[in-house]
């Protein structure tokens, strides 16, 4: 039996090395090149060598070796060990070195192991619940002993190590080899520290790049050696909770359940924490997110549209509605989500056809179409050479872009001084009658209240399967709609 292993994001496990930063040098292909040391000192001159100060250990330490080998080492006459991808500008941290064999990156069967084994020891426990609740109510605070080990002790017996450390020696995991790697920054956020806007800045790390499939055995489970540890242990308890991991089905639900509840768990975690730190954050719009969040119409809100990751964390406690910003396009997406959604506008009337789901499909059937998102003001800048938030001069004239086929984008503001350039023509599809869809939308941005009235009764008569009356009042496209 073979098993696909997909990388989803970068994976590093680390060699225990760190590489300096000066042996990393860009390529013109957005890569980043590992040299040995020896290969760049051989175009130093000694006397450079002898000026540097090898004990300053500091950034511009660095970045002085990183000055004199930019000026005498030719790369193109040496050989890199390997590459990495990397698209940011040249750095001065050290890298923490990915483990590698000859130079490929690889994944090793102990990882592998271990994660397998904290699977089962997982299962183990968590079909114990009521003897560790009984071991920690007795269990004394002020003992020595370590908590851990007398919890196994008096789960498992006193030869627990023993016996999964033969346990373990049955289950053989291959190393799994890789082509690419990427080179990844990372910091983290102080979200739990009093100073909001400091966050630890670490290392570099080399990962195996993301979106790469492997084809392999993956474990094996050693029939000798699992013929020795149960004739050993014969007599143990514990041996019959073991034996069903003799089974790679047994094995991978173990796998499931234990990794299901860690990301549910740190889910949960990051949510908290994400959110604890937006409050806390300082950056435009907040105050007006949280005010909304806040609001007697939130309050009211049974179900919002969401149009951007970070939204579905912030309104987890209602019923979510995945906007077209969301780009829900194809079955693959429908199915990772699993939520109600609004069909994206590149959806083609072919594809909604072809939508598989139990959720509700809802379907932009009249709006102006925003293309553009300006945080910048085009007509403050005009008049002053800069954003001037409340000139009102928006509410005095209706403003356009005007382009070479002299077509004008019209411009809206709101009540933030950000800008919305819209669409020459307007989305107004009347053939909804025969589309997969349970609901439909109507857009609605500066339209007057009038409006807005004849656009609603034109298309409480298109659900009546007639004809629309008001389409033909407006300059309109079909978007992707057309065949």
């Amino acid at each position: 039996m073979t098993y696909k292993i997909s990388i989803l994001t970068p994976v590093h496990i680390s060699s225990g090395n760190k590489n300096a930063c000066f042996l990393y040098h860009p390529d013109k292909n957005d890569h980043f090149n590992c040299y040995r040391i020896e290969d760049l000192l051989q175009f130093i001159p000694p006397q450079k060598l002898l000026e540097l100060q090898p004990d300053n250990a500091s950034n511009n330490g660095k970045k002085d070796i990183i000055k004199l080998f930019n000026n005498y080492v030719n790369y193109n006459q040496l050989k890199p060990q390997y590459f990495l991808f990397y698209k940011f500008k040249p750095f001065s941290k050290d890298v923490t070195e990915q483990v590698k064999s000859l130079n490929k990156p690889y994944i090793p069967g102990s990882s592998i192991k271990g994660a397998i084994m904290n699977a089962i020891i997982f299962n183990l426990l968590n079909d114990n619940k009521e003897k560790i609740k009984e071991f920690l109510n007795n269990f004394d605070k002020r003992s020595t002993k370590s908590l851990q080990k007398s919890l196994m002790t008096y789960l498992f017996g006193k030869d627990f190590e023993e016996i999964f450390k033969l346990f373990s020696s049955c289950i053989c995991c291959e190393d799994i080899f890789f082509d690419t790697m990427i080179l990844c920054d990372s910091d983290r956020l102080n979200m739990k520290n009093n100073n909001r806007n400091q966050s630890q800045e670490f290392n570099k790390f080399e990962c195996i790049d993301n979106l790469q499939e492997k084809e392999t055995k993956l474990f094996m489970i050693d029939q000798t050696r699992q013929k020795v540890f149960l004739n050993k242990y014969s007599n143990k308890e514990i041996i019959k909770k073991l034996r069903v991991f003799f089974n790679k089905r047994n094995i991978i639900i173990a796998c499931r359940n234990y990794f299901r509840t860690v990301i549910k768990d740190d889910k949960k975690y990051f949510i908290e924490d994400q959110f604890d730190y937006f409050k806390k954050s300082d950056f435009e719009g907040r105050d007006q997110i949280i005010e909304f969040l806040n609001s007697i119409y939130y309050q009211k809100c049974q179900s919002i549209q969401v149009n951007d990751f970070g939204a579905l964390n912030l309104v987890s406690d209602k019923n979510i509605v995945l906007g077209y910003h969301m780009n829900i396009t194809n079955n693959k997406a429908i199915q990772e989500f699993n939520l109600p959604f609004v069909v994206s506008y590149e959806a083609s009337k072919n594809e909604i056809q072809s939508f598989k789901t139990n959720q509700d499909i809802y379907f932009t059937a009249y709006s102006q179409i925003i293309n553009m998102n300006l945080k910048h003001c085009i007509i403050s800048n005009h008049y002053f050479s800069r954003k001037q938030k409340g000139c009102h001069l928006c509410k005095q004239h209706q403003y356009c872009l005007k382009d070479r086929k002299e077509m004008n984008f019209k411009i809206v503001t709101d009540q933030y001084c950000n800008n919305y350039v819209l669409h020459t023509h307007r989305f107004y599809f009347d053939k909804i009658s025969d589309l997969n869809v349970d609901y439909i939308l109507l857009n609605f941005l500066d339209e007057t209240s009038q409006e807005i009235q004849t656009i609603v009764n034109d298309y409480l008569n298109i659900t009546k399967h007639l004809f629309s009356k008001n389409k033909n009042n407006y300059d309109v496209f079909q978007g992707y709609f057309t065949k």
